[in-house]
């Protein structure tokens, strides 16, 4: 039997010890322990009469909190684990003017007090007033993890997408999918679920204020991918004025992009505006070797591929909020966007026999352009009752249409002498496709008493998709008698398909506080009427299923610093209209995908025991997780005969079980007073009983991956940060992924009296982000398959913020 080239061969040593290092220095940098003590004092009014409640916090020369506390009932308040420096004070109460006290040096060798702080009652509101404190990058609690993107230079001149590098345990594919502990997880914008294709990419991250990272939702949300939830947190200027600001950004390779945005606030009026475009370019290369064995008759397939791409993109939103009294507000958002993709690539194709001897050879060449419009509008109302009740409504249109034309040309080579056929055969297609949602949602909060809160509310959505496949196949014979073409045409895989689906939800949540136990217990009813018609052969079917899905969350304090919880859901994960859909994508000559309708939906049960350990300037999340799911949604491939060629072809089935059983640890430190440390790392297990279409195998695996982020202040307004991520080889369905890692570098620079900021990203810097998958799970086929990206990007952006924050007399 023929022997393929294995193209698993390790990376540089050079890269992978460069890679190591730079990793061990992000840990070990600046790492001396330094002597601490605390400060003290108290704070008043000026007849002398004690201030509780009140807000004390200190900050470094790079103007970043460093400590805090809040005064007692006698107006004291003690910072601790303090190094010795140079530090500013400040005192914030509400109805009080803001206090400062500059230039306070703390010695380690004995306690600071401060004495008795005189706080003035405030009579009169500031003109202009602008808020510098920063929040820290990352914050953590029992189940959810927060990343405040805010002014951070990792979001600088990117998308939504590039964000996810800092995200821990989430990672995404080479298709962009975004995945959390190795599963897909549910996008939400402000809370609700999105239609819009590949929404993190088109989403700029400068929109970003922060994400919410919920490995075990609860009953009020939805799952539609029944995993996790990356909930995106849009930026609001919540303060009356206006205020705005300008992003422009340039990149190698060829990338720029310019973005604004505005916020006018009045006394009950607000409005939003944003208009962000963007250029990108990108260049892939693939290489494939393939080894198939059919009918006792081997073949190998050595396929190499170059594409490029050209995107332009333009968003626009607007949004408009009304503040009717104290207690109630309406608030109505659109967005507009649209994208193209214009797309070229060329192959080429040798086919071997076990003999090695050539049995085919071709080139082929392909363009077109992906083009997409989709457009939303939104409105909620919200309401606060004098009981302290909340109710919530929320209405969604959204429409979306996407078309792909593509043409491809196929130019065979005689195999006797390597000269070119005459012959050859070209293959067009368009793929418009129209997709059209409304939903519904409303949310009560009812607070019963003060340790004792009943949650419910419920969603109607409504979707229907509609696609054409027009697919036109011409071979073009030369004849050699009169040398002119003879063509053959056949369009018999053109076809349209529709999915309807309308989707109901109930939910209802009731938490409680039991002799310092915090309860959770939730049940949510989810109803699924799915129709799936082809109008081509005019079949289709009806699937619909009803399905209760409780949930369980529990949690205490162990003392002021730790925290412990534990948490159970169970989910179901719908399939996607795309895995619904029949049609037939072809993916070169080689390869081709398509869906299935008589697919089910996947139930998913989750069970994670969290917690949580804070201290001064530490803190640690641990977490213990185990996952079962059953009728698992995957690809299953297989090799068919398809004009005389190995095709393989990929298709969605209910392909079996799988479970997990991981730990989780999420750190963040402070190092020094300019240098922390945010650090991920994951261990799982995985085990998959695949028996679909009677191939029955196992899938038995240990995985690891860690991701770590340094940030350091350094002088003159400058931050640096490195991250570097690494995945361990992991095994799947289709076989095994390689392992995968890089590095990315990234400078800021307060400018402008710290109303603008340079940013300057190098990512991928050692070059080192290749993905590489080796399948031998499938039966007849082994194959190699590496693809390299244009991942090493340098990137320079400024941003410039104008009346940030702005107050009336």
């Amino acid at each position: 039997m023929a022997k393929i080239k294995n193209l698993n061969k390790s990376q540089s040593l050079y890269n992978r010890i460069t890679f190591i290092i730079i990793l061990i220095a992000c840990c070990s940098t600046q790492s001396l322990s330094q002597a601490t003590t605390h400060v003290k004092g108290r704070v008043s009014t000026p007849s002398n009469k004690a201030v509780p409640f009140a807000n004390v916090a200190i900050f470094n020369t790079h103007n970043q909190i460093i400590g805090g506390d809040v005064t007692d009932s006698l107006g004291v308040f003690q910072i601790t684990d303090v190094t010795e420096g140079l530090y500013k004070l400040q005192v914030h109460f509400i109805g009080f003017v803001p206090y400062q006290q500059d230039s306070i040096y703390i010695s380690d060798l004995n306690e600071t007090d401060l004495g008795t702080i005189i706080i003035k009652r405030q009579k009169t509101r500031l003109e202009e007033v602008e808020v510098v404190a920063e929040r820290p990058f990352m914050e953590q609690s029992l189940g959810q993890t927060t990343i405040n993107v805010g002014e951070h230079l990792s979001g600088a001149g990117e998308s939504a997408i590039d964000l996810m590098r800092f995200v821990p345990s989430v990672s995404t594919d080479e298709d962009n999918n975004v995945l959390l502990r190795g599963a897909p997880v549910t996008i939400l914008v402000d809370g609700v679920e999105t239609d819009l294709a590949n929404i993190l990419e088109q989403l700029p991250a400068e929109t970003v204020d922060k994400l919410e990272i919920i490995t075990n939702p609860s009953a009020k949300y939805a799952s539609r991918n029944g995993n996790g939830i990356i909930n995106i947190v849009l930026k609001k200027d919540k303060i009356k004025g206006s205020n705005g600001r300008i992003q422009a950004a340039v990149g190698h390779p060829e990338k720029w992009l310019f973005g604004t945005s505005y916020t006018l606030r009045m006394k009950k009026l607000a409005s939003y505006s944003y208009v962000n475009y963007n250029h990108n370019t990108d260049e892939q290369t693939t290489e494939t070797h393939r080894t198939t064995v059919l009918n006792n008759n081997e073949s190998n397939l050595i396929n190499k591929g170059v594409s490029k791409r050209n995107m332009d993109n333009l968003m626009l939103r607007q949004g408009f909020k009304y503040q009717i009294n104290k207690s109630q507000f309406i608030d109505l958002r659109g967005l507009y966007q649209i994208s193209t993709n214009e797309f070229q690539s060329f192959n080429s194709s040798h086919v071997y026999k076990a003999d090695s001897s050539l049995k085919n050879h071709t080139k082929n060449t392909a363009y077109g352009e992906y083009k997409r419009r989709y457009w939303e509008v939104n409105g909620r109302w919200k309401k606060e009752f004098k009981n302290k009740s909340s109710l919530n409504l929320f209405a969604k249109y959204e429409q979306q249409f996407i078309d792909n034309p593509s043409h491809r040309f196929i130019q065979p080579y005689n195999i006797s002498d390597g000269s070119v056929n005459q012959s050859y055969t070209t293959q067009n297609r368009a793929y418009p496709e129209t997709t059209t949602s409304s939903r519904l949602k409303f949310d009560y909060e009812y607070p019963i008493s003060e340790k004792l809160k009943f949650e419910t509310g419920g969603i109607v959505i409504q979707r229907r998709a509609k696609a054409s496949n027009k697919y036109l196949k011409t071979k073009y014979t030369y004849n050699t008698d009169d040398e002119t073409f003879t063509p053959s045409s056949d369009s018999t895989k053109s076809n349209s398909f529709i999915v309807n689906e309308i989707s109901p939800a109930l939910y209802s949540v009731i938490s409680t506080e039991i002799k310092g136990i915090y309860a959770s217990v939730g049940l949510r009813y989810e109803y699924t009427h799915i129709e799936p018609y082809s109008i081509t052969s005019d079949t289709g079917l009806i699937q619909q299923y009803h399905k209760l899905l409780p949930t369980l969350q529990l949690s205490t304090n162990l003392g002021e610093k730790f925290s412990i919880g534990f948490s159970w859901s169970k989910r179901i994960k719908q399939p996607k209209y795309k895995q619904l859909n029949p049609f037939v994508i072809y993916n070169g000559l080689y390869s081709k995908s398509g869906g299935n309708p008589q697919l089910k939906p996947q139930e998913i049960n989750n069970y994670e025991l969290s917690a949580h350990w804070q201290l001064s300037k530490h803190s640690f999340s641990p977490s213990l997780f185990h996952k079962q799911n059953t009728g698992l949604i995957s690809q299953y491939q297989h090799i068919i005969i398809e004009d005389e060629r190995e095709v393989m072809y990929r298709q969605y089935l209910n392909i079996g079980n799988s479970q997990q059983y991981g730990f989780e640890l999420n750190m963040s430190n402070r190092i020094t007073e300019s240098w922390s440390l945010k650090s991920n790392f994951l261990i799982m297990h995985q085990t998959i009983k695949h028996y679909a279409k009677a191939h029955y195998f196992n899938v038995n695996d240990l995985s690891y991956n860690a991701k770590i982020t340094s940030d350091i202040l350094l002088p003159q307004n400058f931050r640096l940060q490195l991250t570097g991520v690494y995945e361990s080889p992991t095994n799947t369905v289709s076989g095994l992924k390689y392992e995968l890692y890089f590095f990315d570098l990234g400078l800021r620079k307060s400018i402008l009296k710290k109303k603008g900021a340079l940013y300057l990203k190098y990512a991928d810097a050692l070059n080192t982000l290749e993905r590489r998958k080796l399948n031998d799970n499938t039966p007849n086929i082994h194959s190699n398959t590496k693809s390299k990206q244009q991942s090493r990007r340098l990137l320079l952006s400024l941003t410039y913020k104008f009346n940030k924050i702005r107050t009336s007399k």
